[in-house]
């Protein structure tokens, strides 16, 4: 009798239930170079009278725009997975899985929408803003994450149909951070002139490389 991978027996929503569990903790350990990142690019722009309350105020924009659209793509994700008819497991709680996604996607999705209109209207007033470090900073590091996140499901849901199988949850994810991916990677071809664009090129560029 053939072995059976517990993993293939558990089914594709366990899978993704532990991909977020290990893309959580991830981030978590990410988020710490990632905010030293941004401070540093913060401190840069100090003046002799201290910091630039400019800088300080686009360090808790972006920061907070960045967990926004985070929020909105688990969200997103969930409900699509369940459009596609991913079935929730024994260990999962339906109800409350779904009253977090839905919470996530309606109340976070009109913050993070008022956020980047705001965030727009405030770059289409003040030039500066665009050539802020901490706006490259936000782009780059936004469109990585979309970008990881959405190739790892890529890569999910091709192996499960060459299999023969139909993975919804991993569709889901592909389609929601595929989005956030192609959304900042649209407007850092808009924002980002040549020299500043360079590193989320180089880096969108060795994500594909690694993911290849």
């Amino acid at each position: 009798q053939p072995r059976v991978d517990p993993e293939q027996r558990a089914g594709p929503r366990r899978r993704w239930a532990n991909l977020r569990r290990m893309a959580s903790s991830r981030a978590a350990r990410l988020a710490v170079p990632i905010i030293v990142v941004i401070v540093v690019v913060a401190a840069r722009r100090r003046v002799p009278g201290g910091v630039d309350a400019h800088s300080v105020r686009r360090f808790f924009q972006y920061v907070l725009l960045f967990a926004l659209y985070v929020v909105v793509a688990l969200g997103l994700a969930e409900l699509l997975g369940r459009a596609f008819g991913a079935v929730p497991g024994e260990y999962e709680d339906p109800g409350g899985d779904l009253a977090q996604a839905l919470a996530f996607l309606l109340v976070g999705g009109p913050v993070a929408a008022g956020l980047s209109w705001w965030t727009w209207r405030r770059h289409r007033a003040e030039p500066d803003e665009t050539d802020s470090g901490l706006f490259v900073a936000y782009v780059t590091i936004t469109a990585l994450v979309g970008l990881f996140v959405a190739a790892t499901a890529l890569q999910g849901v091709l192996a499960d149909a060459l299999g023969g199988r139909f993975d919804p949850d991993g569709l889901g994810v592909l389609l929601a951070w595929g989005a956030v991916w192609a959304g900042h990677w649209w407007l850092a071809r808009r924002a980002l002139d040549a020299t500043r664009g360079a590193p989320h090129l180089l880096l969108g560029s060795l994500v594909g490389l690694a993911m290849a």
